[in-house]
């Protein structure tokens, strides 16, 4: 059984009001487990609701590759360390901590699609396709990445495919 130690609560927001007039809560914990270091954030507003965990790099600040989550608010210290937990007990610690370091772009599909690139093993490209709503991943082919990420909506070409894929440009939906 891994240890996992509270560190703090990094943010307590409740009905905040952000500048384009939509009201939000926001309540996100810090911890450590083994010699990791997490946030745990959870979200709720007009958009979304949910808790994500991100891995918290050497620089202090969270990897914006979340490594876990659902659509739920969790408001509590206990309920951040609960899905923490769930996530820990998932994954056995050789995995947790390293598989979202390799991956080094993503194109958002849609509200719940998104098609990650990057290296789990060195030289060999990995695509992963990730449903966001349940957190299923399947890995994909690189023809299959393409075919998902190359449409009338996205920047992404065959031109700067390769640019996609080791993350020297960052490609967002036009509409």
């Amino acid at each position: 059984m891994t240890t996992i130690e509270f560190n703090r609560v990094e943010a307590n927001e409740r009905a905040c009001t952000d500048a384009a007039g939509d009201t939000r809560d926001r309540y996100q914990t810090d911890w450590t487990v083994g010699d990791e270091q997490f946030r745990v954030s959870s979200v709720n507003n007009s958009y979304t609701t949910e808790t994500l965990i991100f891995r918290i790099m050497g620089n202090g600040q969270a990897d914006m590759f979340d490594v876990w989550g659902d659509k739920r608010w969790r408001c509590t210290q206990s309920q951040h360390r609960e899905i923490l937990s769930e996530y820990v007990d998932t994954l056995p610690l050789s995995r947790y901590n390293t598989r979202m370091d390799t991956y080094t772009n993503n194109y958002i599909v849609n509200n719940h699609i998104e098609v990650l690139v990057g290296e789990h093993e060195p030289g060999v490209r990995q695509f992963t396709v990730v449903n966001t709503d349940s957190g299923f991943e399947e890995e994909i082919s690189e023809n299959a990445a393409k075919a998902m990420c190359m449409t009338p909506d996205s920047t992404i070409n065959p031109d700067n495919w390769e640019d996609f894929c080791t993350a020297r440009g960052i490609f967002t939906e036009d509409n």
